[in-house]
């Protein structure tokens, strides 16, 4: 399934390293550090454009819904968050195999959570929680 469910929780366990997980969260804050770092992107997999609108509404409502997380967290103005979903090979038909993960990212500004480009090389940001995503997908 490509769409997002509407009961995802933000799961923050004790997990040492949280990429090793199918579906996982991680809460970034910007530092002063400005290190450059190059590579290539990889574009994320086509699901379809009325499954990436649906998914994007669906993950902002519920963010902003304020219970999405397992613990109170604090967010700070310019937070960023990454969300990981590791597509199942039934939903990813289509979808070479080094492609099945989506990754979405949101930057919270003036007490809400906003959609913004998932950046993988952007060079200041620390992070400052994680874990794991429950209830990913409908």
């Amino acid at each position: 399934m490509c769409k997002v469910s509407n009961e995802l929780k933000l799961c923050s366990c004790k997990i040492e390293d949280v990429e090793s997980l199918k579906h996982f969260w991680k809460l970034f804050r910007t530092t002063e550090d400005s290190t450059i770092l190059m590579g290539e992107t990889m574009p994320p997999p086509d699901i379809g454009k009325e499954n990436e609108e649906y998914n994007i509404k669906s993950l902002r409502t519920a963010l902003n819904s304020g219970n999405c997380f397992d613990v109170p967290i604090k967010h700070n103005e310019h937070d960023i968050l990454h969300l990981y979903f590791t597509l199942e090979p039934a939903s990813a038909e289509n979808i070479p195999y080094d492609q099945w993960n989506l990754v979405y990212a949101f930057v919270f500004k003036k007490g809400k959570w906003h959609k913004k480009e998932f950046d993988p090389f952007q060079d200041n940001l620390i992070t400052k929680k994680s874990g794991e995503i429950s209830n990913p997908f409908q």
